[in-house]
């Protein structure tokens, strides 16, 4: 499960994954008064209480998610992977999720949690890799494909890739909401939102596909982007589905394109 699927409150019982013995861990943040204590459990006690109700979130890439995860986890990455390294994802904390391959990311993931709020984060030691040692049952994408219908393969490509497509003709349609289409987006890019925020979280579009009817037909070249290629992901699907024939997806969204110095326009370039 992604994390759109749910929309989990600032009580909500997280878990996270880390590379640590169980016990409380400082972290100087930004400052000495900024420093927050971040519980660590081990992988025995962290299956205990996911079995009692506790909600699993991974903080590792999609790409690293699809390879293998806990079954009904939710994933939403702390940072990409770019050709600069690795870049941190703007929007982890409003995203809210929790849970890394062997725990640096989500050492640092626990923090931003605590200092937003969130009081019940807990860090699970030795991460994915402890449980997988431990012989704790994963998903693997071969297991999700013959227990679930058959969905149109989606085709993601990178912010490179998406830029010679951008350039060569393909339509770039942006599925963010209006308030950060705003804040910066692709020149002559479209704007359809997927979801938008509501006083009880983010909720689906229930007219998207049928939006973007209204501004591409079927056979047009499409580019899907959002912020950070989660959104994009599940649109594109919707879409492939609803029979557009040449979708793509652009691994990263907007948070990569940035980070790649691409041009953007803002707003206020456009008064």
């Amino acid at each position: 499960l992604f994390w759109y699927e749910y929309i989990p409150k600032i009580e909500t019982s997280i878990m996270l994954f880390l590379k640590r013995p169980s016990h409380d861990i400082h972290l100087n943040i930004d400052s000495a008064e900024e420093a927050a204590v971040v519980t660590t459990v081990d992988v025995h006690d962290a299956k205990g209480l996911l079995g009692s109700g506790h909600r699993y979130l991974d903080v590792r890439t999609a790409e690293e998610f699809s390879k293998g995860h806990l079954e009904n986890s939710l994933n939403v990455p702390f940072m990409f992977f770019t050709p600069q390294g690795r870049v941190r994802n703007p929007d982890f904390v409003e995203q809210v999720s929790l849970g890394c391959q062997s725990g640096v990311r989500s050492l640092q993931a626990s923090a931003d949690l605590l200092k937003a709020g969130f009081k019940n984060v807990k860090n699970v030691g030795g991460g994915y890799a402890a449980w997988l040692e431990n012989g704790f049952p994963v998903k693997k994408p071969e297991e999700e494909t013959s227990s679930k219908p058959h969905t149109e393969e989606v085709v993601t490509v990178d912010v490179h890739s998406a830029k010679g497509l951008i350039s060569s003709g393909h339509c770039y349609l942006d599925v963010r909401t209006v308030e950060e289409f705003k804040k910066g987006h692709l020149e002559n890019s479209l704007n359809v939102p997927y979801w938008f925020f509501t006083p009880e979280g983010k909720v689906k579009n229930p007219d998207f596909v049928e939006q973007v009817s209204l501004v591409c037909n079927n056979e047009d070249q499409i580019v899907v982007g959002c912020q950070c290629g989660v959104r994009s992901l599940q649109a594109s699907t919707d879409l492939l589905k609803a029979g557009f024939k040449n979708v793509k997806n652009m691994g990263g969204g907007y948070a990569a394109w940035v980070e790649n110095d691409f041009d953007v326009k803002k707003f206020e370039d456009e008064l």
